[in-house]
C-alpha cells in the first residue's frame, strides 16, 4: 500500500504554486 507515498512522489515533482 505506497499509493500515498507515490502520490507524494508526484506531487513533490509538481510546482509549489500548481499545488496551492
Amino acid at each position: 500500500m505506497d499509493r500515498s507515498r507515490q502520490l507524494h512522489e508526484t506531487l513533490s515533482g509538481l510546482p509549489r504554486a500548481h499545488w496551492k
